[in-house]
């Protein structure tokens, strides 16, 4: 009977134990992505709010050839994150939109893409 109380025991701090850490984990995630969306707002507004404008949609000032594009819109919501580091690592020809390779890490432009999305929210 001893042996059976201590395996309930050992199961219920097992289960609790998982449950902790599940619920630590869920909030580094939280968190990580906090931090990720902080990091790509201060490079979305170093490098894109100049053509893009505060709030994503395209507003420019008039040195720019092309209208920038309006990332709150379907065009930029049906494309893939690919797509759109793909756009900001070389640029996207026809258009002023410039290549950043040279300036942005993948981690950067990831982090670029995570805030873009939260645009069109």
């Amino acid at each position: 009977m001893r042996w059976s109380h201590l395996a309930g025991s050992f199961l219920v701090a097992s289960l609790f134990w998982s449950g902790t850490m599940l619920a630590q984990e869920q909030e580094g995630d939280a968190l990580e992505e906090h931090y990720r969306l902080v990091r790509g707002k201060q490079l979305y507004e170093q490098y894109c709010r100049v053509c893009h404008g505060d709030q994503g949609k395209g507003s420019t000032y008039a040195f720019t050839s092309t209208p920038p594009v309006d990332l709150t819109g379907p065009v930029i919501r049906q494309r893939t994150d690919a797509d759109l580091l793909a756009a900001i690592h070389g640029g996207s020809p026809g258009t002023d939109m410039a290549a950043w390779n040279w300036a942005l890490s993948e981690r950067q432009k990831a982090d670029v893409v995570a805030y873009i999305r939260t645009l069109a929210e």
